[in-house]
């Protein structure tokens, strides 16, 4: 089963800022406490991340992805699960927008699990994922 949710947030930041903070995925560890550890496997002509493996621990369960992204205009990166050992599915949508006093982040995540797991418990595990994600987000490019 797979569930998509979306949250947003405004940052007082560039989209500049909010963008490369985004990108710079070796440094999620850094911020996100279920990420071990983050390895670009290549990079776009442009030298943003084309190809992500992510190892992470979540809920006393460790996994393994890969995520390949795409950037279909300068507002939106988008993520595409390849690979996974216990997720099944996972694509996310960044949209930076820019607004008076910085920039409002939409973030969509939709993602499924190998494991049955209760609709309910899966939502609360995407929800908690994506609050993480946008509160680092935020934190990082506003400091």
């Amino acid at each position: 089963m797979s569930n998509s949710i979306a949250e947003s947030t405004t940052i007082k930041a560039t989209a500049d800022k909010v963008r490369s903070t985004i990108l710079d995925v070796e440094a999620y560890p850094t911020w996100q406490k279920e990420m071990l550890q983050v390895k670009i496997v290549d990079k776009d002509a442009l030298g943003r991340p084309a190809t992500v493996k992510f190892d992470i621990s979540a809920m006393g369960q460790k996994a393994s992805y890969t995520l390949v992204y795409s950037y279909p205009d300068e507002a939106t990166i988008e993520t595409h699960l390849t690979e996974g050992d216990a997720i099944v599915k996972q694509d996310q949508t960044y949209g930076i927008t820019p607004v008076a006093d910085g920039v409002e982040l939409n973030y969509q995540l939709d993602m499924a699990v190998k494991w049955t797991v209760p609709d309910f418990m899966l939502k609360a595990i995407i929800n908690k994922g994506i609050k993480g994600t946008l509160t680092g987000i935020k934190s990082r490019s506003e400091s």
